[in-house]
Formats: C-alpha cells, sequence, structure tokens
C-alpha cells in the first residue's frame, strides 16, 4: 500500500474525508522524506481506538459482511494506518468531540513506545517522520524531492476536485504551496487548481438513468490538444482509473474531434455501490461496474447532450463565465437506492438560438418540425444570406451565426448515412446512365476491398473486365450530388488513407459525406440554405463535422457592439 510519500498523504488524507472533516492540513518537509503531517478537524479517536486502529485489518468502517456490498467510505481495510507505522517514526494525537483531553500514541517501525493524554481540539493529527527509515533500500529508491512533491500534489488536486466542501491546505518546508477553500464551485476550483484557461475552456455534463448519476466538465472539442489530456474520472467521490470511462468519453468525442486530439474531463459518477467493487485492486484505483453498458450508455448520453447543445458552438469571444457550468462534486457520496439527478432538461437549441422576430419561411424537417411542437413559443426562421458561396450568415437572438456550408452539410450527410445504415432503410437511386470507371491496379484493388461497405451504403458497384468498374446505383443523398466527381475522390482518398481500409462502417460514412457534400463555391438558393440550416440543427452534434472542425462560430451582439465602439 505504502510505496512513496504520496501513498501516505493519500491514505491519511482519506481518512480524514471518512472521518467526516472540514478542514485538512498538510504539511511535508523534503518531499516527504522527514515529515508528512495530516490534521484535521474530524470525529477523533479515543486512545483505545487508535491502538485498534493501528493493528493490520482492524476497521471501524466495516462492521458486517454486508457492509463489504455497499462500501461508502474511501479506507475500507485496515491497512493504512499499520502499514504506514511498520516503516515509520508515527505520532497520532486525537480527541473525539466528547471527550476532555486527546490521546497520544507513538509507534516506531510499528511497535508503540508511548502513550499518554494530551491536549487538543477535537480531530485528529498523524505525524510521520522518517519515512522508510529501517527498510533502506526503499528509502533509496525514493526520487527527488521535487518528484516526490508533484506526486503529492497529484493526490492533493484529486481530493480537491471531489471534496469541494472541504478546505485543504498544503505547506512545504514551512511554505504554503496550495490553499483550496471550501467551495460549491467545480467550475473555480478547477481554475485554482489548475489555470483559469482551463476552466474556461469547459462545459459543463449532467445526466441520471436507473439509479446511475454523472455530472462535471468536459472540454470543448476546438481546445482538445495533442499532448497528455487531463483526465479525471471518480465514481462515488473516490479516484479512479478507468479505461471503460476514458473509452466511452473518447467514443462519445469521436465524430467532433480531429485525428490524434485528446479531451480534458473531469467526470463524476454516482453509482449504487452495491453496483461497483471497488476491491479489485491493492490502491482501490481499479473498479469493476456491474453494469458496464449502462455506464457506457450514461456517459455517451451526456457528453452527446453537451456537445449537441448550443454552449458548445465556437463563439469569437468567450469568457469564464459564459458556459454556466452548475454541476458540483458532493462532499460525499451515499446514495440511497434511487439516485436524484441533477441533469436538467436542456433548453431546445432552436428555442435558444433563434426564438423571437425572424422570417418566417423555410422548410421544415421532421425532426426540427417535432422540436418545434415543443416550444412554448412560436419559432419563425431567422434572416440567412449566403456569402463568398461559401458561408451561410444567420441571425439569432444574441448576435450572428457564421455557418461553413461544406462542413456543415458534411455533419448533415454523415448521420444520415449512419441512421440509415443503423435502421437498414438506406434508399438508393438507380442511374439512368450507368458510369464507367477505368481504374489503376491500386485504385481497382481499393474498390474491391471496400466492395461490401460501398454496397452497404447504397453503391452497385460492377466490375468490367481489366480493371474498370460499373456504377449502377449510388445512395439518395441531395439534389446536388455529383456523383463521378464524388466516387473517384473517394476511391482516391480509400488509397491514400491506409488506416481506413477495412474498417468500420462509421468510417466509410465519413469518407462519402466529406466527397458527396455541398463544396465551397456553389451558390445556394434560399429554400436550399433553409434545408441546410434546417437539417444541421436537427443532428446530434451540429457544431462540429466530422473532422472535428467547427461548423459555425458565433459572435455575440455585445462583441459586436464592442467593435463598432457602441456603449
Amino acid at each position: 500500500v505504502i510505496e512513496r510519500p504520496a501513498s501516505v498523504v493519500k491514505e491519511l488524507v482519506e481518512n480524514s474525508i471518512d472521518a467526516g472533516s472540514s478542514r485538512i492540513t498538510i504539511d511535508i518537509r523534503q518531499g516527504g522524506r522527514e515529515l508528512i503531517q495530516v490534521a484535521d478537524n474530524g470525529i477523533g479517536m479515543s486512545r483505545e481506538e487508535i491502538l485498534l486502529a493501528l493493528e493490520r485489518h482492524a476497521t471501524s468502517k466495516i462492521r458486517s459482511f454486508e457492509d463489504l456490498q455497499e462500501v461508502t467510505s474511501l479506507g475500507f481495510r485496515g491497512e493504512a494506518l499499520p502499514s504506514i507505522a511498520a516503516v515509520s517514526r508515527m505520532e497520532i494525537v486525537s480527541r473525539p468531540e466528547e471527550e476532555g483531553e486527546a490521546a497520544r500514541v507513538v509507534v516506531h517501525g510499528g511497535k508503540v513506545i508511548d502513550s499518554a493524554e494530551t491536549s487538543r481540539s477535537s480531530g485528529t493529527t498523524v505525524t510521520v517522520k522518517d519515512l522508510f527509515y529501517n527498510t533502506p533500500v526503499r528509502r533509496k529508491f525514493l526520487k527527488s524531492k521535487g518528484t516526490e512533491l508533484r506526486k503529492i500534489l497529484q493526490v492533493v488536486t484529486e481530493v480537491g476536485l471531489t471534496n469541494l466542501a472541504v478546505s485543504i491546505i498544503l505547506r512545504h518546508d514551512g511554505k504554503e504551496i496550495l490553499e483550496c477553500e471550501a467551495t460549491d464551485d467545480l467550475l473555480g476550483r478547477v481554475a485554482y487548481l489548475f489555470s483559469d484557461e482551463v476552466a474556461r475552456r469547459m462545459l459543463p455534463v449532467s445526466d441520471h438513468r436507473e439509479g446511475m448519476e454523472i455530472f462535471g466538465l468536459i472540454s470543448r472539442p476546438e481546445d482538445a490538444g495533442g499532448g497528455k489530456a487531463l483526465e479525471y474520472a471518480f465514481v462515488n467521490g473516490r479516484p479512479v482509473h478507468s479505461p471503460l470511462v476514458r473509452n466511452a468519453l473518447r467514443k462519445s468525442y469521436r465524430a467532433t474531434l480531429r485525428a490524434g486530439l485528446q479531451a480534458d474531463y473531469f467526470l463524476f459518477l454516482v453509482i449504487r455501490p452495491s453496483d461497483v467493487d471497488v476491491n479489485i485492486h491493492p490502491t482501490k484505483r481499479e473498479v469493476k461496474f456491474r453494469e458496464e453498458e449502462k455506464v457506457v450508455e450514461l456517459i455517451a448520453s451526456a457528453v452527446g447532450r453537451t456537445l449537441s447543445s448550443p454552449v458548445s458552438i465556437p463563439s469569437y469571444q468567450r469568457t469564464g463565465s459564459s458556459n454556466g457550468v452548475g454541476a458540483s462534486p458532493r462532499a460525499r457520496y451515499l446514495p440511497a437506492e434511487g439516485v436524484s439527478g441533477v441533469a436538467r432538461e436542456e433548453a431546445d437549441q432552436m428555442a435558444f438560438l433563434f426564438t423571437g422576430p425572424g422570417v418566417r419561411g423555410g422548410v421544415d424537417g421532421e425532426a426540427s418540425g417535432a422540436r418545434r411542437e415543443r416550444l412554448d413559443e412560436e419559432v419563425y426562421y431567422p434572416s440567412i444570406v449566403q456569402i463568398h458561396n461559401t458561408f451561410l450568415i444567420v441571425q439569432t437572438r444574441h448576435g450572428i451565426l457564421i455557418l461553413d456550408q461544406h462542413a456543415s452539410h458534411e455533419r448533415v450527410l454523415y448521420e444520415k448515412l449512419i441512421d440509415s445504415f443503423t435502421r437498414g432503410n438506406l434508399s438508393a437511386q438507380r442511374l439512368l446512365f450507368p458510369l464507367t470507371f477505368h481504374l489503376n491496379p491500386v485504385q481497382y484493388a481499393t474498390v474491391m476491398d471496400h466492395l461490401s461497405f460501398f454496397r452497404d451504403f447504397g453503391f452497385d458497384i460492377e466490375p468490367f473486365g481489366g480493371k474498370s468498374v460499373i456504377l449502377h446505383s449510388v445512395p439518395s443523398l441531395h439534389d446536388r450530388f455529383e456523383v463521378e466527381r464524388a466516387f473517384r475522390e473517394m476511391i482516391d482518398e480509400l488509397t491514400e488513407s491506409a488506416q481506413l481500409r477495412m474498417k468500420h462502417h462509421e468510417q466509410m460514412a465519413k469518407v462519402i459525406a466529406c466527397k458527396a457534400a455541398l463544396k465551397a463555391g456553389q451558390s445556394l438558393s434560399r429554400q436550399e440554405m433553409c434545408e441546410l440550416f434546417d437539417t444541421l440543427f436537427a443532428t446530434r452534434v451540429p457544431s462540429r463535422d466530422i473532422h472535428g472542425r467547427p461548423t459555425m462560430v458565433q459572435i455575440g451582439i455585445d462583441e459586436l457592439r464592442k467593435r463598432f465602439e457602441r456603449g
């Protein structure tokens, strides 16, 4: 359990959290080699309880076999204190609130050498000196003071993220290096522990279903980076390394991020204790979910709702308060049989952006028509114009949106293809005059390799001797579908992009959508603009194209006034 100074800090701070502390002070010297002291204002222990806690596998947190099925505390094995005491010179001073005097117990190398009464306010102070003094080989393998301090900071950062109601102070060699005041603002805590810039690029997520709840923060797709991401996941208040959570989140971002980019996240899952096993690894960093598919669905639902909502639309200028984060981690995670939800019904995108005076007209798609029936106010079609035969400018309640017509149409076609493929009702149209394509050997091999994929999406391709193929049918995508050009570009991309070969239907749908979409430079009629606008906002992720680039940029009316120096 005890590998380095950070392990000691983790175990002692978790004990303080389990004791109901609202204030924790951590003092470190020489990266934890010389001194680690953790003081709290929790419930405290009597002398008899301290001595019992020093016995291996003795714990007050598990009182029956059934408690193992409902673990709600961070610690429960009774290993931490005896393990620390065995490799250090340790002193414990503690007083329960109902006791008049505090108890002091001194342990060296696992042996109690002194105990007495002393004075202290209610709570506990554990002082650990000369870590690994009696195991010189382990002490020799400790890293530099700076490295060990960074490991300790990582531990305290995790504690600070998931225990907002707890005030935490960390001092090193007498110098205060971190002070987290109690708060109910997760975004503010992230800004303090990381930076204002990290907080500014965060979006709130929340959802709940079937006894599970998720809330927290994820980064905007346009702010994803290529380096190591900030990945923090917590289950019932416990920091965990969960490939399942990481993969579920990455999958949710898949159609919104460019290749090689990673999103930051701070996610908090609240699950019935009986539905998650926290006892599968000595460090308790790994967990096993009873119903993994439901956890994945919950993450996908929460992240998908956020990425498809207006708050994810890139803005010309953003402020730290623009994302309206309301989710905050709980100070304690004791979910009852049914978890109360924090997810609010998201505002309808069309109502949020466009309710109010505008221009009537346009073509109502099925999805957006159904949305309009749910609105309290009548929704009007906004003013919409095309510039440079490439961008659409749309008036909104709060300013203007600028849409990239190619990127927007890519998103529309991609989701149309995927949905039709999933439902098995993808429609194809027979070409009045079949097209013949004479290919080189590599191109022909590419078409043959992907023949089943092409056919799944409505392309009826027939080999025609030599290296030629005949195209008889294509998917019904839109009236401006330039079949010959698009098909040749699909072959070229599949030939050049080896990573796409013989993989998932989603990747094939991306290739088709990219090559079949409206291009920059194409003039659109008002009806076509309205149709594109309407179908884009009926997609699941209207703000990003299939490559992770923005489909639109929002410029607020306040920014416009500022640029024109209007008061």
